[in-house]
């Protein structure tokens, strides 16, 4: 199976078939093989703006971070990073330079690409099934 296949299964499509661009670059770096801090760097360069608030780099960050209890720690971490800068409105580099000296925040994003990669194996797997190419040929 291809990348652009991986993706759109991880992803899945909105209810005209597309997936959102953000998503669509967020899919791709999980599944590079790179530092997860080089992934980080490219889901805080997706916001548009110079200078971020919580909400805005939450709702970029917590595509990528799927676990429910996960987005929650995720959230409480930003606003201690924003806190401890002290800013409501705050520059992304900044807040994602304070970020990742945090391993907590860092092991979220690691914890991500990790289920990202075991999905991706499951697919894998049932792709390579005999009894699943008997069921789709049916």
């Amino acid at each position: 199976m291809g990348l652009i296949e991986k993706l759109f299964t991880v992803l899945g499509v909105d209810e005209q078939g597309l997936v959102d661009m953000r998503e669509l670059v967020m899919g791709v770096e999980m599944f590079k093989d790179s530092p997860v801090e080089h992934k980080v760097k490219t889901f805080f360069a997706l916001a548009e703006e110079k200078n971020i608030s919580v909400e805005g780099i939450y709702r970029i960050l917590k595509v990528s971070v799927v676990i429910e209890s996960d987005q929650l720690r995720l959230k409480r971490i930003l606003l201690s990073i924003f806190k401890v800068l002290g800013g409501h409105c705050l520059d992304k580099w900044a807040v994602y330079q304070q970020g990742i000296k945090n391993q907590v925040f860092l092991n979220l994003f690691k914890d991500a690409v990790n289920s990202v990669t075991n999905v991706d194996k499951l697919i894998e797997n049932d792709l390579e099934d005999p009894c699943f190419h008997a069921i789709c040929s049916s």
